[in-house]
């Protein structure tokens, strides 16, 4: 469980990496076509100095255009800042992410050794015991057999003690 989950952490983790990137990519698009427009009007600014009214207002709306460009552009370039440190942050994260699973797999590889240990030892102590049951059993049979045997040889001495006294009476 510990594993999906950091997996999955992991996999958001990388998602928020891609995303952060490509709204990097974005902005710096952004900005490199502004600055090309910056440029261009710029030049357009430069050439046109000494230009009629009606260029005058072009030229006056021009460099309000440029100011909301560079306004534009600080504020993509304070986003590109803002998701390199989400980046950064992400990479941080997922790194720490992967030292805990790694962490947890060694964990995990260890208790495993420690279990087939354990099951190792609990059969050998299965085995153990199945040979001294056999033992037992085979030593109970040997007893049981050693018991007849003993009542069949009291039952012969009787016997013959009783022909002895038999003989004897009669001699």
């Amino acid at each position: 469980e510990t594993l999906s989950s950091m997996k999955a952490e992991i996999e958001k983790s990388w998602k928020m990496v891609d995303t952060a990137y490509k709204k990097e990519q974005q902005a710096k698009e952004k900005i490199h076509s502004l600055q090309e427009e910056i440029a261009r009007l710029t030049d357009l600014v430069e050439q046109g100095s000494g230009l009629s009214q009606g260029q005058e207002y072009n030229i006056r709306d021009l460099l309000k255009l440029k100011e909301e460009v560079t306004k534009e552009r600080d504020q993509l370039l304070s986003e590109v800042v803002k998701l390199r440190q989400s980046l950064t942050e992400a990479t941080e994260q997922q790194q720490d992410t992967e030292r805990v699973k790694t962490e947890a797999e060694q964990s995990i590889m260890q208790l495993q050794q420690e279990i087939q240990l354990h099951q190792n030892e609990a059969s050998r102590e299965a085995r153990k015991k199945d040979k001294m049951e056999k033992e037992l059993k085979n030593l109970l049979a040997e007893m049981d057999n050693k018991q007849g045997e003993i009542k069949n040889l009291q039952q012969l001495i009787q016997k013959n003690k009783e022909e002895q006294l038999k003989m004897e009476q009669h001699l």
